[in-house]
């Protein structure tokens, strides 16, 4: 008798079944055919062998009842791919291409940047509704503040483009 699902069509597969229709998918899959060779274990394959789909299967994820079983089968396909890779039995390319798309797996590149020179920054604040420049130099042991830049006492936000748009600067009035 197959399992209710909740409201919907009955559930194809009882607690349990998948791990047995995996290992005998598994036993299938790992014996060599006349050539010598064996068949990679993958979710689309267990699926087709299993008479469904592979979104289907990995909905069963989605159930706390199937949801150790179906972990259990990818890891297994997973660890499969990666040791077919590292051994050399299958195109490294596509076990990668695999590993990315199937299981979470991410390229991951690093960057070590060094800087010289003097990195100078300027900053321009608002103070009293007065815009002011402010520099420091670039040395990382030395964060004092330049001499400040000039700038017109009357200088203000609208002067300077930085005023809201659409709203004029009141030279000091809220």
């Amino acid at each position: 008798m197959e399992n209710k699902g909740k409201g919907g069509q009955p559930l194809k597969f009882k607690k349990g079944e998948l791990t047995e229709l995996f290992n005998a998918y598994k036993e299938r899959n790992l014996t060599k055919n006349s050539e010598g060779k064996d068949t990679p274990l993958s979710i689309s394959g267990f699926a087709a062998f299993a008479g469904t789909n592979r979104m289907t299967l990995l909905n069963y994820r989605g159930r706390k009842e199937y949801m150790k079983e179906i972990e259990n089968i990818k890891a297994q396909c997973e660890g499969d791919s990666v040791d077919r890779m590292l051994s050399g039995r299958s195109n490294p390319v596509s076990q990668i291409f695999n590993l990315k798309n199937n299981y979470g797996w991410k390229d991951k590149s690093e960057l070590d940047a060094t800087v010289e020179g003097n990195l100078g920054v300027s900053i321009k604040y608002v103070v009293d509704n007065n815009v002011k420049n402010t520099s420091f130099n670039g040395d990382s042991n030395d964060n004092t503040p330049m001499e400040p830049e000039t700038f017109n006492e009357s200088e203000t936000l609208s002067d300077t483009g930085m005023a809201p748009q659409g709203e004029e600067d009141n030279h000091g009035t809220l």
